[in-house]
């Protein structure tokens, strides 16, 4: 986007004002550039004259005359000009903050005029002025508090009872350090990038002596936090939206335990730090400051704190009969105020040249009207563990936070008690099914889609029938296809060999020994099918010569093009589909090594971990058919499940045992043990003590240790493959339930 003229010759003069303030001019045309107000003004002048936003019009919003008369009309475009100025002579110019900072902030509408409760906006009786927010160099206070606890609700309510600006750690403004603010709003050591987190503790902690502790039960804190994460995912307004229940149990089951140890670890943090003799400590709880009855009160309670700061912010302090209306204007009614999120992004469009909107962008999203955020009874239990320690901790130090504490167990005990009455009344042996409003429409998909109506269910028409029906194995790389392949070898199964081999050709125009056309082959001892059912060029050779009704004794389809490959079921033979389903996150991993040998042993498992060479949702995109880069939805998910649940039988990798044992069973290879012969006893129990599935490549295992479960490289993986994860947890349980059956 281009750059404005008043944006390019802003940064022309900002350089000419850092230069000749290094060289500390006495002259005329430089004295007014002494400290970063001066050098605002100075630059401000340079760039915007009169005419450049008033249009014509005369509004009386005029800079005073103290800084050189620039008749000059705000508007919100000027402002976040004034603004990036400011902040880029504060890069090198010292406080303190004169005129035109005042002006500046006198003059943002967005926040003296919209966010102003209206009995603050004209004054009152009493005497008071029109409620304004100023910087004022006043003793700060740390307001703290874990994402997702109301500190956006509780900066805005600071500011306009105090009528002096706020800042936070990561000091957008530049306020902070010019010691402008009445609060510093922070997350730490809760949540922050590392810049973030460095910001914190460059800041004065030694004359930062009183913090607020804004404390939330994680029961809601943490899904409010989640939607946060929701909103900047999908470009949305900051506190505008609700997560879809879906997207808050993907995030919930990966991040839980690490969310709730930033909550105990954030709250002992400032007790520690802050509960002591020489400092001064707030206990506000966010579910009384949002209390209709109680929430006034608590505000009061604010404000009479910060009034023991300083007398400058007592004698600014809106009178006492004044704290419910602002209480209401903010908590009742809701008004989000200007987020600071959106004066950094004008910094930084700013020093990257570009004068793009900084309008929030609405995006498209998957909104519930009132979801419902719930946890699993496990989780709920380590909640209250973590939760009891805390307060066994606290009992004697600080007997107010011990009673919250022991408020928010007996709600978290609650809510445990209620998800396992729900779990009861399902019934701990229902058939696992996917969500009873995507079920249907997933269930006709199924029904009526002429592919999908050539694999049989996984419990229809039994005992196999070999005369019309086809065992159709779905290979799925980095899943268990070398120990398929091994029983298949050892039961005397004949698949496609998949690719061109010596002595078994899969090219069309080319002849084995004569014979052209589908054959048999042997390849190391092995007989095979001279068809690729790998590819689609491969699948449209074999459906030319019939591969399936060529009815070759033994047979098995393999193919890892699902949907393709059902193409070579006609009338009168039908599929019988199975798969072997691995860890998302461990098959994965297993890829690593190929790629670290592929490029010189110069790659670590967290930069594979985060590149692109990780398959995002593999097993969910192969079902349904998406290439990896297309979007998937919820609905893509609730499809495959329903494919696993009724048209597959399922093996694990993990139960690599039980699953040899159930498809040849299900496909009558043999019914016990006692049928097979000699030499296949020999093959399979060869292959069980020598040859067991290892989650990494046995030939490059060593020197790796394998990422557990929560580690930043899982997390890392895990997050490209949330479907995949959901749908592996479903696996399992459909695998459970097919044991049940009787073949």
């Amino acid at each position: 986007m281009a750059i404005t003229k008043e944006v390019k010759k802003a940064r022309s003069e900002i350089r000419k004002a850092k230069h000749d303030y290094k060289r500390r001019s006495s002259g005329d045309s430089l004295s007014s550039r002494g400290d970063a107000d001066g050098c605002a003004t100075y630059v401000f002048r340079r760039v915007v004259n009169a005419a450049t936003y008033s249009g014509g019009r005369d509004n009386g919003s005029r800079l005073p005359t103290t800084t050189g008369g620039i008749g000059y009309h705000h508007n919100r475009r000027a402002s976040h000009l004034g603004f990036l100025i400011l902040l880029a002579c504060l890069s090198f110019a010292k406080p303190p903050l004169g005129e035109f900072t005042k002006w500046l902030f006198a003059n943002d509408r967005s926040l003296q005029h919209d966010g102003i409760p209206p009995c603050l906006v004209s004054g009152d009786e009493e005497g008071q002025p029109p409620r304004t927010i100023m910087p004022k160099a006043v003793p700060p206070t740390f307001t703290a508090s874990y994402p997702g606890s109301g500190a956006k609700l509780t900066w805005n309510m600071i500011r306009m009872i105090t009528g002096i600006y706020t800042g936070d750690d990561f000091d957008h403004d530049g306020l902070v350090q010019a010691g402008q603010v009445v609060s510093i709003k922070t997350h730490y050591p809760a949540h922050g990038s590392p810049e973030e987190n460095e910001a914190f503790h460059r800041l004065p902690h030694d004359s930062i002596d009183n913090a607020v502790l804004l404390l939330r039960n994680p029961l809601t804190a943490l899904p409010s936090h989640h939607n946060y994460i929701h909103e900047m995912k999908y470009h949305l307004k900051s506190h505008s939206t609700k997560a879809p229940v879906r997207e808050w149990i993907k995030w919930r089951d990966i991040a839980f335990d690490i969310e709730m140890k930033k909550w105990v670890n954030h709250t002992k943090y400032w007790l520690d730090n802050y509960n002591i003799p020489e400092k001064r400590l707030l206990l506000l709880p966010f579910e009384a400051l949002t209390d209709e009855t109680d929430g006034p009160y608590q505000l009061r309670r604010l404000g009479d704190f910060l009034a023991t700061v300083h007398p400058d912010i007592r004698q600014g302090m809106v009178p006492p009969t004044k704290i419910p209306c602002v209480w209401n204007h903010f908590v009742k009614e809701q008004v989000p105020g200007e987020s600071p999120i959106l004066r950094g992004r004008a910094i930084a469009l700013f020093y990257a040249g570009t004068t793009e909107s900084l309008a929030e962008q609405e995006g498209d999203y998957d909104n519930e009207e009132d979801p419902v955020y719930t946890y699993t009874p496990q989780q709920l239990e380590t909640m209250l563990q973590a939760l009891s320690k805390l307060k066994e901790s606290q009992d004697s130090k600080f007997p107010e936070i011990s009673a919250l504490l022991q408020q928010y167990m007996e709600e978290v005990f609650q809510a445990k008690v209620d998800a396992e009455s729900k779990i009861a009344e399902m019934g701990e042996f229902e058939a696992p099914r996917s969500e009873p409003w995507a079920l249907p429409w997933a269930q006709e998909m199924i029904q009526s889609h002429e592919l999908y109506s050539k694999l049989l269910n996984v419990d229809q028409e039994l005992p196999f029938d070999q005369t019309t029906q086809v065992p159709f194995y779905w290979y799925l790389t980095r899943s268990g296809g070398k120990a398929l392949e091994h029983w298949f070898r050892c039961l005397g199964r004949v698949t496609p060999v998949f690719k061109r081999t010596p002595g078994c050709n899969t090219d069309e125009e080319e002849e084995d020994g004569g014979q052209k056309g589908l054959h048999l082959c042997q390849v190391k001892k092995r007989d095979w099918i001279n068809a690729d059912t790998s590819t689609s060029a491969g699948i449209h050779r074999a459906k030319r010569y019939d591969l399936v009704g060529r009815r070759f004794d033994n047979f098995v389809l393999q193919s890892p093009l699902f949907h393709d490959a059902m193409t070579l079921l006609d009338e009168p033979f039908h599929g019988r589909l199975f798969v072997m389903i691995r860890d998302p996150v461990a098959r994965a991993i297993s890829k690593f090594y190929p790629e670290f040998y592929k490029r010189g042993q110069n790659m670590t498992m967290m930069e594979y971990a985060e590149s692109d060479l990780v398959d995002s949702n593999y097993y969910t995109r192969k079902l349904v058919n998406k290439r990896e880069g297309e979007e998937l939805s919820p609905n893509h998910l609730v499809l495959a499940k329903e494919i696993l649940r009724q048209k597959t039988l399922v093996l694990l990798t993990s139960e690599m045992e039980e699953s040899a044992d159930r498809m040849a069973k299900y496909f009558g290879w043999y019914a016990k043990e006692e049928d097979l012969i000699p030499k296949q006893k020999e093959c399979l129990q060869r292959f069980a003590v020598e040859e067991p599935l290892n989650p990494l490549n046995p030939y490059t295992q060593k020197n790796f240790q394998t990422p557990q479960d929560g580690d930043p490289i899982w997390k890392a993986i895990a997050t490209r493959n949330l479907y995949d994860l959901e749908l592996y947890d479903y696996a399992k349980q459909v695998f459970q339930q097919q044991g049940v059956l009787s073949w």
